[in-house]
Order: structure tokens, then sequence, then C-alpha cells
């Protein structure tokens, strides 16, 4: 097994050398060699370098996401043009972006969110009109995405991947882009401090000088990549197990299947949503709903309705 300093060659963070470039290779192979490829340290940081490096001062974003992709955007120096999500899949709606862009725009910023797919195609329409970029949020759907790659590289400009979720890595960003001038613009900015003095004569950013992958999470993520159609499969008999065990729930309608579609686990419960005397995570499946929708546990009704797209009420 390689250790830690094997796998920590400083000219890995430098150049983007090594097991880094193994990595995004790997990416662009896996998305039909349709898109440049960069690996940096988390989502977050790739969203505000992305952001950081588009004209025009807004970007579209729905209300139902991670706060981080508000920080982002306002790291950035953006603004958040708020825009409301479908009723079903909980992703970005494409009439309300319509309804919000009064403006130019630097962005339209879907999320899959809980491995939904966006509605990338009408979104696209959206954003070519206004000249803005369409970037995917794909932090809870790399599993959908590599399960489908077609899917996204037909019309996001950009797409974003986490390292951390499906693939289980202990940190790590993999930002997908069409364009190469922004590509070029992404390598300049993110790269580390030493090499910006030597590569360029303007200011240096000191903001995003660390974002570069740590090489063991690039080397991490290849192992897990090695297993990727072992652990769709896996995730894929799991929801079935899931979806079946449901079907005849009391007051529960199952949403339309799709093999398509990787769902990110539900999260851990908050206090409010906890039974006195019941431990909700250590029950089947089915009484969990059923106690859930008995003592009307929204939040609890809400997690499995957009992660599992199981639930919903007559």
């Amino acid at each position: 097994m390689q250790t830690y300093n094997q796998l920590y060659d400083r000219r890995c963070v430098l150049s983007g050398d090594g097991v880094v470039l193994q990595l995004e290779k790997r990416f662009k192979t896996l998305l039909k060699n349709q898109y440049h490829i960069l690996a940096l340290n988390n989502v977050s940081c790739s969203l505000s370098s992305v952001f950081r490096a588009l004209p025009a001062d807004a970007v579209a974003a729905p209300v139902f996401t991670a706060p981080q992709s508000y920080s982002a955007i306002h790291h950035a120096g953006k603004k958040v043009l708020f825009c409301d999500v479908e009723k079903d899949s909980a992703c970005l709606s494409p009439a309300s972006v319509k309804a919000c862009l009064n403006g130019p725009a630097s962005a339209i910023l879907a999320v899959n969110i809980f491995g939904h797919e966006s509605d990338l195609s009408k979104l696209k329409e959206i954003a070519d009109h206004c000249g803005a970029l369409l970037c995917l949020d794909a932090a809870q759907s790399t599993g959908t995405i590599l399960n489908a790659p077609n899917y996204t590289g037909e019309f996001a400009d950009v797409v974003i991947f986490s390292l951390a979720k499906f693939l289980g890595c202990l940190d790590g960003a993999v930002v997908a882009v069409k364009s190469l001038k922004l590509w070029q613009d992404l390598i300049s900015q993110t790269q580390h401090i030493n090499r910006q003095i030597l590569d360029t004569i303007v200011p240096i950013n000191l903001d995003h000088w660390n974002h570069r992958i740590n090489p063991a999470s690039a080397h991490q993520a290849l192992r897990a990549l090695n297993k990727l159609e072992a652990k769709i499969t896996r995730v894929q008999n799991k929801q079935r197990q899931q979806i079946n065990a449901l079907k005849n729930v009391k007051d529960v309608e199952l949403f339309p299947e799709s093999d398509r579609i990787i769902f990110e686990p539900l999260t851990v419960l908050t206090e409010r949503q906890i039974i006195p005397g019941w431990n909700l995570g250590a029950l089947p499946i089915p009484l969990r709903v059923q106690l859930a929708k008995k003592h009307n546990l929204i939040e609890t009704i809400r997690q499995f309705r957009f992660r599992k797209t199981l639930v919903k009420q007559k």
C-alpha cells in the first residue's frame, strides 16, 4: 500500500501532474471527452472560482439548495437571483428562472438536489438567450451523471462534481468546463501562489492559491472510480429494495422510477423530528414512513420525498 508521503508529490500541487493529472484524464474519459477537467479541493471553492471568472454580476440560483451555493456566489462578488424549484424534483424551475432574469446574468446555477435531474434542456435555452453560462452543481448527483454522462454533456457548460459524497473520498471536487478559455482562467486563479509568481505579471490572486486538490484525495478518488460500475449496481439494487418495501405502505404513492437516477442517502433526523420512544433510523423504511406521516414530521417526509422520490401524498 502506498504511503501518504509517496502520494504527496509536491510537483502534483505546483503543476497538476502525477496522480492529479490521472484523475483529470479519467473524468475526461468518463464524460466522453466533452469537457476540459480541473481537480480542486471542494465544491464551494470550485463554484466561487467559476463565478469569479465570469462577467456580469448576477447568478440565478434555486431557493432550495445548500447554503454553500450562495456563499460561493457572494464570495465571487456576484448577486444571487433567487428562483423557485419544481414541485416534485426540488430542482431549479425553468419558468421561474425565465421570470427572474430581467437583465444580464453571469450564470444559471442548476443544482441536482439529492440526485434528481434538472431540466437542463429548457435551462440551456434560457441561458443561451440571455448570454449566461449554464452551470450544474452535481455534488449530490455524481452517481447519476456518471451513470448517464450524455445527459449532462449535451447541455451544461460547466459541471462540478463532489468526490466526497457518492465516491466516498475525504474531500475534493472536479470541475468540467466546455470553454477552453474559462478552463485556462481557472487554472491560473487556482494554482499555488509560487506558481502564479512564475507565470504572471498581473497582481497575484491571494483568495484561491490553495484550491488545488490534495494528491492523496486524487488517489482515493481514482481507487473509487475503479469500482464505479459495481457501486452503481449495488446502490440501484438497494434502491429497488426500498421502493418495493414502500409499495404497500398506506397513503403513499410512488413517483415514477428511473434506473438512471442514483439517489443520495437520507440525512440524520433533526431533534425536532424525533418521536419520543422511537429511533426512526433503526426502523424498517415502511414503518418509518408511516410514523412520520402519523406524527406529521414534515422534514422527515420531505427527505423521503426528495431524496428517494418515494413519498407523494395522494
